[in-house]
């Protein structure tokens, strides 16, 4: 017998989930070393483009995707009518695998660090103790812990695993990133920090970093195809999706900037260059960042303790997905499905946490691919499917009406700004 689809118990449960989903380690590691990376503020300038034309609108298509075809990626192109559509979804049903397996890396370096301030080493040589955490047998045993951890919360489903899981993580995860945001930019010396932060310099501005700050705003936001339509799959047929993109898109956003007040005034302050630091970034600066600071093992362990539960609440959006997949394609409960991914996922993640180079590799195809994915979504919902009636059934919530030019918006501005950050970074 088919399992009964998991429900959010009201809105609050679907934003909570996917802000959730949305600010988890690509806001707090990711977007700080991209932004280092990428010519600091000058990142920002197609991120915030990338964020406010297309981030929110792919949001209100992957809600209604779900929502309308009452299907995960697994089964919902097959209901909007698209060709082949069965098959076509399990490309965005199973890329999560692929996804955790680097993940689930940075996830259990997050929760291991949170008990670091009594570690040996750990104030004297930050970069150091980063580089065994990092690698080796330590990185592998807090991979599977986070594997762990995530998958209990899978397990008990939407409203007794998810939902309340990420409602209180939310809760702390903004109170932490605050305090710690403020007090970045109150260090003595934290000017050149943030003239380095929210001064662009414009020749950094190459069709390299427009590709990149536009694969990060999609990332961070979790589209991709799948985790959101299976978010927007556990909603009732009159929910308001409108509001409930908009202020998912304001969330990841408002913590992705408030990311980099606490690391960049801070980092630049006590001379750290944040362009060569690299994927520890966060690792490394924050200790020597927090020495400033009174308190300072009690700063470092509330940061990490964010940072941990970001890394779980998209875990979490991360997971859900094979999940419901395998629901859909084998009719076994979630109960049954997720002890046996969960032990699949462990197999990918071991070798990935004990090797840099596949971490890299891993990394850099989960950041490029996931715009991509997301084009699935508009060409089953505006090609497949029907425009207008999309929009009838986006416009059914009590909140905000779309106008009928979104029907174009979503058909065919969406993918080509997708498609247009592609061509012009390889032909620009």
């Amino acid at each position: 017998m088919t399992e009964t689809r998991d429900r959010w118990s009201s809105e609050l449960g679907l934003i909570a989930g996917a802000i959730g989903s949305a600010v988890g380690l690509g806001n707090l590691w990711l977007f700080p070393m991209l932004v280092a990376q990428n010519g600091g503020a000058a990142f920002l300038i197609p991120y915030f483009f990338f964020t406010i034309t297309l981030v929110w609108t792919g949001l209100v298509i992957e809600f209604n995707t779900g929502q309308i075809a009452q299907q995960g990626p697994a089964g919902a192109y097959k209901e909007l009518g698209m060709p082949f559509g069965k098959i076509v979804g399990l490309i965005p049903g199973l890329r999560p695998l692929v996804v955790f397996a680097f993940y689930s890396s940075i996830a259990g370096w997050t929760i291991r660090y949170i008990a670091a301030p009594v570690s040996n080493g750990f104030w004297e040589s930050p970069g150091q103790f980063f580089g065994s955490v990092n690698s080796g047998a330590n990185s592998a045993i807090f991979a599977v812990v986070a594997t762990l951890i995530i998958g209990t919360i899978v397990y008990f489903g939407v409203k007794k695993g998810i939902e309340p899981a990420t409602k209180v993580m939310l809760g702390l995860l903004f109170a932490l990133i605050i305090l710690l945001a403020a007090r970045g930019v109150l260090l003595d010396g934290s000017l050149e920090g943030l003239r380095y932060y929210l001064i662009p310099d414009f020749d950094k501005l190459t069709p390299t970093v427009v590709l990149n700050a536009m694969a990060q705003a999609f990332f961070t936001a979790s589209l991709a195809g799948a985790p959101l339509v299976v978010y927007g799959s556990y909603l009732s047929d009159k929910a308001d999706t409108v509001t409930a993109a908009i202020t998912t898109t304001f969330g990841n956003a408002t913590i992705a900037i408030l990311a980099g007040f606490a690391i960049f005034p801070a980092a630049l302050a006590v001379g750290i260059e944040p362009a060569t630091t690299g994927p520890g970034l966060m690792f490394i600066s924050i200790p020597q960042i927090a020495q400033q600071i009174p308190g300072s093992s009690i700063v470092v362990s509330g940061f990490f303790l964010a940072a941990a539960l970001a890394a779980i609440s998209t875990g979490i959006s991360i997971m859900e997905v094979p999940v419901d997949t395998l629901r859909y394609h084998t009719g076994l409960s979630r109960k049954k499905i997720t002890p046996l991914l969960v032990g699949f996922i462990v197999l990918l993640a071991v070798p990935t946490a004990m090797s840099s180079e596949l971490f890299n590799l891993l990394t850099t195809v989960v950041l490029y691919s996931g715009p991509l994915a997301a084009l699935l979504a508009p060409i089953g919902l505006f090609w497949a499917y029907d425009g207008k009636k999309t929009l009838e059934r986006i416009n059914e919530g009590p909140g905000i009406n779309l106008g009928g030019w979104f029907i174009y918006w979503g058909k065919y501005v969406y993918p080509a700004g997708i498609l247009f950050a592609y061509l012009w970074d390889i032909f620009g």
